[in-house]
């Protein structure tokens, strides 16, 4: 059984330690590159005489996979110990001791009820509440064939809690009867105990007892349990929630069901307490963390209430893209050209009417027409000549975009400054 203390000092993460190891940087939306240079950059790292390259941003769900489960309340949590295994292992280890218990072989029937147990635990399936009540139903018959009645009682109420209402075997000896009743009756008059996952799955995802249940809202009777959370794999918690006298809710976090999107919770205030326990559950206490989601990024320390936005610098919020000398390259640069190409035309177009109106005033006998062909040929020169001067002034403004143009930094990463 894995209870809160054994995991919350368990094999975490190291602390950041001053210049011997980077703080953990969790990221979303980002390449990995942009990611460390805004943290690194927001966080002064630099000044610890950390660069930028040591970081190592990774996303929310890849560091909560493979973190066990974490119970704050009173009880305890248990997880798969060996392979993934299925139902139909459940069903065959099932099958197996039913046949032990019909011959009395219940020294064999309670070592296939052990394997039954483990593929419970291991299962990658959503479980069958039928199957996992006839298997905890034959453990307290064999249980109590071997004189463990503290331990039968305990599977019975297991049983029970798989299949409530279930009655007797017929088939099997009623040695254990009175037991089996005495429980049933018990559990009757149990007072069910709130009890919150966090993170909250999505609609359809969270099994219990071998049922599709609502994260919300959601309330237990106290003892033994089977929780599962169903992806492309269910996650399966054994779960053993105690009475308590407290008013706070018992809160069942389970990290490897964590996905990109609630790191998204770092960006409102009241939903980072959810992101708390995810980090609590994952980290070491006392580990900094830096979280960079929508170019944003925040600093908080594991298991100490209180988070900072950082400011990131203007230039690397986006990247390059808001570089004040890249934008006046890019803007002086296309700039220029634009108005070197449209002057050019101008241009040309009156070279093109100021040979016009010379033909004209070449060949005409009136005086008239020629008047006319020298004050066009006078304004065509006039409007080519303005038109060159500006198009010269457009080279030169693209020519000075072209030097201005920022050279690439070995300081930044995934980009440049």
């Amino acid at each position: 059984m894995i209870g809160p203390a054994l995991i919350l000092l368990g094999a975490f993460s190291p602390a950041w330690a001053g210049e011997t190891a980077p703080p953990t940087v969790l990221y979303r939306g980002d390449n990995p590159g942009m990611a460390a240079t805004r943290v690194h950059a927001a966080g002064n790292l630099e000044a610890s005489g950390l660069e930028a390259s040591a970081l190592n941003p990774i996303s929310l769900s890849d560091a909560m996979e493979g973190r066990p489960p974490v119970l704050l309340g009173s009880g305890e949590v248990s997880i798969c110990a060996g392979a993934p295994s299925n139902m139909s292992a459940l069903r065959g280890a099932v099958e197996r001791a039913e046949s032990g218990v019909s011959y009395m072989e219940v020294e064999q029937a309670a070592g296939h009820l052990r394997m039954g147990k483990n593929a419970l635990t291991c299962s990658t399936e959503p479980v069958h509440p039928d199957a996992a009540a006839r298997l905890f139903y034959l453990e307290g018959v064999v249980l109590f064939a071997l004189g463990n009645e503290t331990a039968a009682r305990v599977s019975f109420q297991q049983a029970l809690t798989f299949q409530p209402g279930m009655s007797w075997d017929d088939y099997i000896a009623p040695d254990a009867l009175p037991l089996f009743e005495a429980v049933g009756s018990q559990q009757q008059g149990l007072a069910p105990i709130p009890l919150r996952i966090a993170p909250q799955p999505a609609e359809g995802a969270l099994w219990i007892n071998g049922q599709p249940v609502s994260g919300e809202n959601l309330s237990l009777p106290p003892g033994h349990h089977l929780v599962q959370v169903v992806g492309t794999e269910a996650i399966t918690i054994r779960l053993r929630l105690d009475p308590t006298t407290g008013e706070e809710t018992p809160i069942l976090v389970v990290p490897g069901s964590a996905t990109g999107a609630q790191l998204g919770w770092a960006q409102k205030a009241d939903q980072r307490g959810d992101l708390d326990l995810l980090l609590k559950a994952a980290f070491h206490p006392g580990e900094i963390i830096y979280i960079t989601v929508a170019g944003r990024v925040w600093q908080t320390t594991v298991d100490k209430e209180g988070w900072q936005e950082l400011e990131v610098p203007t230039r690397i919020a986006l990247g390059n893209s808001i570089d004040p000398r890249q934008i006046t390259s890019q803007t002086f640069l296309w700039g220029g050209t634009g108005v070197a190409v449209l002057s050019g035309f101008v241009a040309g177009f009156n070279y093109l009417q100021m040979n016009d109106a010379l033909r004209v005033g070449e060949s005409t006998d009136s005086f008239e027409s020629y008047e006319s062909g020298r004050l066009a040929y006078e304004g065509s020169v006039q409007r080519m000549q303005a038109a060159a001067i500006v198009a010269a002034g457009g080279v030169l403004l693209g020519g000075t975009g072209y030097f201005l143009k920022p050279q690439a930094s070995g300081l930044a990463v995934g980009g440049r400054f």
